[in-house]
């Protein structure tokens, strides 16, 4: 099986914005593309603001914020449709331009590409030159107008998902409640059809989308998803034509859709209306177009004909011998299948009996168009090709005259009838698709839906998945490969994750769909994982609630090295912005020391250069526990001591100042300003005559003291006071400071001889200091 380039996830373009003044693209930028003519996989989306609102889940969960962006700008990210082989020309920046045209699939987008200079003399001889598709410019955001459609969509996967994964239900119950999915998928892309049918002219290019997406998605139905409704009882027969279903679906299809693939020439009423035998070709072709696709008008067209007064006797009687024919066809679900046999066979005795009658009468002209219309309701196999315009209605008129054919006489047929009308490469993009269902390769068929839709690819696949219809497929040096850490330069994938994966990828920069693609890659089993973690780093976010929904997202799928890059991208952009609580809380989360650290400074130094206590009220909201990082439970007891002074709470004041001396937490530019803030509580126990240092607190101030003053640390000493010279003022109600901090030796000295007065016994540090 060859490998279509459409499912290789190695098409993928940087998300350069679009402008109409880019600088010249040199091949080595284009070098890892991969090259398909139609890679819809490869959209990203460009984020816009606007207003926004929730679509609820069923468990109300928000999971799909839509925006109204009517007057927004989309952008789809390209490959180049196909690369040259000719080795002449030299791909270079020199003599390559950006150009752009619109896209012929498209009425709103533009395609954007990099093409050669064509020498002047090349232009006059108007030679085509391969061109680079770099992306596609749209003019409207499709995929936010889809937003509704697509949280109902996802609930029916999410439901299909639940279904398939029971196992303690017989197999038959699980093919019978996915089929009754199935079609309720049906019923939803229908509604959309409903409402876009009422919006008028702007809605014409979506609707035509969604319009052939119903039209695949009914026809899958009746050739693979059997049963369909009614036919539920029918399901040990999956895969059987049983008593002509197939026939019976396939004319109510062909006579809802055929009018849109091969329209009928002329207006219907009005040629109803005035319809004569007379009229000629004109008449006859419509007759003969109306009995091939099995349409009831026939009737209609018939009664115009024999209701008429002037109209000869003969044609009268055979025209009302046809339309009896065309009446009493047999119904095979009014008889069992051995009844139905015999009736048909008499039926189509009828109409033999007829031509034999005409082919003997006179009125040649009429004769000859009259049996023309029997051979085709016979099933005559010549006369339904050369009266058909198109290989789909030969098709569908053979299928609905021989209503005993199974899905293999139609996989035959439609082999035949794409002979007798071949395709060529301008035929319509849904001529394909449809003709690989009709000839029974699934697999093809959903590569080809990729020129419908992305949205169609990813959810047929994935209900064709659980009916056991495709497998997997074998992808070259694509990029999954390199995601998950593969050496081989082939991966077997199945087709419905592949699509699901490339499908949810489109959604990731997409402003309110983003959390549908995390929804999509959790569906995805073997890859999904690993498309997370690649995503959901790079997903923009600009506020608490969104930040909030990405980490719970890593947090359900175990993303825990992800999670953390985030809370330490928003740890930073909090820090930058001066909002140090929530800055302290995610780089708490994500475990970064580091740059809790620098937070940690940024405070110290904030203090010693300000003497402002009022940045240390951050950490009021900041929760703390055993395991949390020691520079934090400096902070929140650092505030704590002040909080203590201010309420006067001096002993328990005490203890944490000394705590905070004694832990070696702060760095030594900040231990002047540490044994500084005993001052007050010094004062207070000389002013009460009261004891709050003891004597061994005493000697840890002493000791750390003689370290500032006289040991190794005396220039952070000097460096710390002249930073606080500009607050710690007489003037500002604190004492004066000099270099040696002779007045804290002496309220230390003072305090040991309190201390000694209360029977408190001293250290004889204090005669070693002396």
């Amino acid at each position: 099986m060859s490998i279509p380039q459409q499912f290789s996830s190695n098409n993928r373009l940087p998300t350069t914005a679009f402008t109409f003044k880019a600088d010249r693209v040199h091949s080595s930028d284009l070098e890892d593309f991969t090259y398909a003519h139609h890679p819809l996989y490869n959209n990203v989306l460009k984020s816009r603001d606007s207003e926004s609102y929730s679509a609820i889940s069923s468990n109300e969960e928000s999971f799909v914020e839509y925006r109204d962006l009517s007057n927004d700008i989309q952008l789809y990210y390209l490959n180049p449709p196909y690369i040259s082989t000719d080795d002449e020309i030299n791909w270079t920046g020199i003599n390559q331009t950006l150009c752009a045209k619109f896209n012929p699939r498209s009425v709103d987008t533009l395609i954007c590409h990099v093409s050669r200079k064509v020498p002047v003399e090349e232009r006059e001889e108007e030679i085509e030159h391969p061109d680079q598709q770099v992306y596609e410019f749209s003019f409207s955001d499709r995929s936010s107008s889809r937003a509704v459609f697509y949280s109902d969509s996802y609930l029916k996967i999410m439901k299909a998902a639940e279904c398939d994964r029971e196992q303690k239900i017989p197999r038959i119950l699980i093919i019978t409640n996915l089929c009754k999915i199935y079609w309720d998928y049906a019923r939803l892309i229908e509604a959309r059809v409903e409402k876009l049918k009422s919006q008028g002219e702007k809605a014409l290019p979506e609707l035509k989308t969604f319009q052939e997406i119903l039209m695949i998605w009914e026809l899958c139905g009746i050739i693979y998803i059997n049963p369909k409704k009614e036919y539920y009882e029918e399901l040990a027969h999956l895969g059987q034509n049983f008593y002509g279903r197939l026939s019976n679906e396939l004319r109510t299809w062909s006579n809802k859709w055929l009018s849109l693939l091969d329209p009928l020439e002329g207006d219907d009423t009005q040629f109803e209306e005035n319809a004569s035998h007379q009229d000629g070709n004109l008449f006859w072709s419509y007759l003969r177009k109306l009995v091939l696709r099995g349409s009831s008008k026939a009737i209609n067209l018939l009664n115009s004909v024999s209701n008429k007064e002037d109209v000869d006797q003969f044609v009268k009687e055979y025209t009302n011998k046809v339309k009896k024919i065309i009446l009493s066809q047999p119904h095979l679900r009014s008889q069992d299948a051995d009844r139905f046999s015999v009736s048909f066979k008499t039926w189509r005795d009828e109409i033999r009996t007829c031509e034999k009658e005409l082919s003997d009468k006179k009125d040649e002209a009429f004769s000859e168009n009259m049996l023309t219309i029997l051979r085709i309701l016979r099933g005559d196999v010549d006369s339904i090709i050369k009266g058909s315009s198109s290989w789909i209605e030969a098709l569908m008129s053979m299928m609905i005259s021989h209503p005993l054919w199974d899905v293999q006489n139609l996989r035959e047929k439609t082999r035949d009838c794409l002979v007798h009308f071949p395709m060529s490469d301008n035929t319509k993009d849904l001529y394909t698709v449809l003709a690989s269902f009709l000839a029974r390769d699934p697999e093809q068929g959903i590569k080809f839906c990729e020129k419908i839709d992305p949205w169609l690819v990813a959810h047929l696949s994935d209900m064709f998945n659980k009916f056991e219809l495709i497998g997997k497929i074998r992808v070259q040096n694509s990029q999954i490969n390199r995601r998950v850490g593969l050496n081989s330069s082939e991966t077997d994938v199945d087709i419905r994750e592949l699509s699901l994966l490339n499908f949810a990828e489109s959604f990731v920069s997409h402003h309110s769909l983003w959390q549908l693609a995390f929804k999509y890659f959790g569906l995805c089993e073997t890859y999904g994982k690993f498309y997370m973690a690649e995503h959901i780093i790079s997903v923009p976010f600009d506020n608490e609630r969104k930040l909030s929904k990405i980490l719970s997202i890593c947090k359900f799928n175990e993303l825990d090295f992800q999670e953390k890059t985030i809370l330490r991208v928003a740890g930073k952009r909090h820090l930058q912005a001066k909002r140090y609580a929530p800055s302290i809380r995610y780089f708490m989360d994500a475990n970064d020391t580091a740059s809790l650290e620098v937070i940690f400074r940024i405070f110290l130094d904030y203090y010693t250069d300000t003497g402002d206590i009022n940045i240390f009220k951050y950490m009021e909201s900041i929760q703390l526990d055993e395991s949390s990082p020691d520079s934090m439970k400096f902070l929140s007891k650092y505030r704590l001591f002040h909080e203590l002074m201010q309420a006067r709470e001096f002993q328990t004041a005490r203890a944490y100042i000394m705590e905070l001396i004694c832990s070696q937490i702060a760095p030594t530019t900040f231990l002047p300003v540490l044994l500084v803030n005993t001052l007050p509580l010094f004062r207070e126990a000389k002013k009460n005559s009261t004891v709050i240092f003891t004597s061994a607190d005493n000697f840890e101030i002493l000791r750390n003291l003689y370290n500032l003053v006289h040991g190794m640390y005396q220039e952070e000493c000097v460096s710390c006071l002249e930073r606080m010279s500009s607050w710690h003022t007489y003037a500002n109600g604190y004492v004066d400071l000099n270099e040696k901090l002779s007045v804290l030796w002496t309220a230390v000295n003072d305090n040991q001889l309190v201390v000694y007065k209360y029977g408190k016994e001293s250290s004889p540090f204090w005669n070693e200091l002396e």
